[in-house]
């Protein structure tokens, strides 16, 4: 049997409880696991200063390695059932002394993680944090990485029985197997534990140590394997993500507070300045600005960017491939406005014509607007959209709709305008 190894944060009847092992939110890839992890068999660990503990209300329940000067690398079933503000991340040797920690702003989890597969996310933090990122591996791992020993880092428990979790602790594994996008590694003896999930397997790479993979889960007792998830086939997402370089350098980072320079869209400058808000929107997923700050850049006179129209060529060839990365810089398909619009415009169609689901986010046209085929069509959207913490807005709009629907009004249906989109959650 497989556990995830994190010392979990579950939630039930509305109230949060920390355990280690108590309760489960979520399930390994072979659909059998429950989240915690420790350091068994190691040492306690005063170096690596960028590895440090996801605290919620003073107590350590994962780790986390800073990669960037306020961005933190982890698993994603970390980020399951706690709230940004809920969330800060320690650095020091010692998680149950308290002292300071950085609060987060934001929890990126990759958006095809589902409890099983692609384990990965990202912690952005409110301010910078003093000491020297450790950056990721973006190239993809040789096979020669198996049978070298990876060092393992960690907050977790020394075993599976017990409960001393928040002392940072390593321990140095071989790896023994790699696929497509996980490392297994074990050691009877020398494994990693509840507590130690979202904490990195490091290795040295060109003469410097690099984040390989990000611990997810093992076996229930500690003792016989665990699994990383890697970091290189997760690059892409990790930059966005980011908003930043691959491997950040390891000098000091910036001054808490500094901030970029505001994007400048004139002249020669207008493709830089479109990056920059591409990257600033894969943060805010904000769409409207992207083709807002993408209009002006090009100028009006061009007669402006239609995002229904993407083939429209008046902007040069890199036109579509602009918009492409802005929207799904933008996670369209978590547009909670499209969403509520395709379902005005599924009420709308109970005659079978015209309209329908599907335009927005292309979950088909259900052919007609009954009742059971837009409860339907609005699940999937909604799937798509991952709530999150907003799941009881989802509903009240869902509500809403229907009982319109019930009095033969879809006119009054909910539409994008009511959507509060202020959720820190992706």
């Amino acid at each position: 049997m497989s556990i995830r190894l994190t010392a979990s944060v579950c939630v039930k009847g509305g109230l949060a409880a920390l355990a280690l092992a108590g309760c489960s939110v979520g399930a390994a890839t072979d659909g059998t696991s429950s989240q915690a992890n420790t350091i068994v068999g190691g040492q306690p660990e005063a170096g690596y200063a960028a590895v440090g503990a996801l605290m919620w209300e003073g107590e350590a329940f994962c780790t986390g390695t800073l990669v960037a000067p306020n961005a933190v690398l982890t698993a994603a079933h970390c980020l399951e059932d706690v709230r940004a503000d809920e969330v800060s991340f320690f650095i020091g040797a010692d998680a149950t002394r308290g002292g300071d920690a950085v609060q987060a702003t934001a929890l990126i989890s990759h958006p095809q993680y589902n409890g099983d597969d692609n384990d990965i996310g990202v912690i952005l933090l409110a301010e910078n944090v003093g000491v020297a990122p450790i950056p990721y591996q973006a190239e993809p791992l040789g096979q020669d990485t198996i049978g070298r020993e990876a060092l393992f880092v960690g907050y977790g428990v020394t075993s599976a029985q017990r409960d001393d979790v928040g002392i940072k602790r390593s321990v140095r594994i071989p790896i023994s197997e790699m696929d497509d996008y996980t490392v297994t590694y074990g050691v009877r003896g020398r494994q990693t534990c509840f507590g130690d999930s979202g904490g990195p397997a490091l290795l040295e790479i060109g003469g410097r140590v690099h984040v390989i993979g990000v611990t997810s889960y093992g076996d229930e007792d500690c003792r016989e394997y665990g699994v990383n998830f890697r970091t290189d086939p997760y690059a892409d997402f990790l930059r966005r993500a980011i908003g930043g370089d691959a491997a950040p350098p390891a000098e000091e980072p910036d001054a808490p507070g500094n901030e970029p320079d505001e994007p400048d869209f004139e002249g020669d400058d207008c493709e830089a300045a479109l990056d920059a808000c591409l990257d600033e929107a894969e943060r805010d997923r904000d769409v409207d600005a992207c083709f807002a700050d993408f209009d002006e850049c090009a100028g009006e006179e061009e007669g402006g960017w239609d995002p229904e129209e993407p083939d429209d060529p008046q902007f040069g060839d890199d036109c579509e491939d602009a918009l492409d990365e802005c929207l799904d810089g933008a996670e369209r398909e978590r547009d909670i406005d499209a969403c509520f619009d395709d379902f005005d415009l599924c009420v709308d169609d109970g005659d079978g014509g015209g309209g329908g689901w599907g335009h927005h986010v292309g979950h088909g046209n259900p052919a007609g607007g009954s009742e059971e085929e837009c409860e339907d069509a609005l699940d999937a959207c909604l799937e798509d959209a991952r709530c999150a913490d907003e799941e009881d807005a989802c509903y009240e709009e869902a509500d809403a709709c229907f009982a319109a629907l019930e009095e033969e009004q879809p006119e009054e249906c909910p539409g994008a305008g009511d959507w509060d989109d202020d959720g820190e959650d992706w």
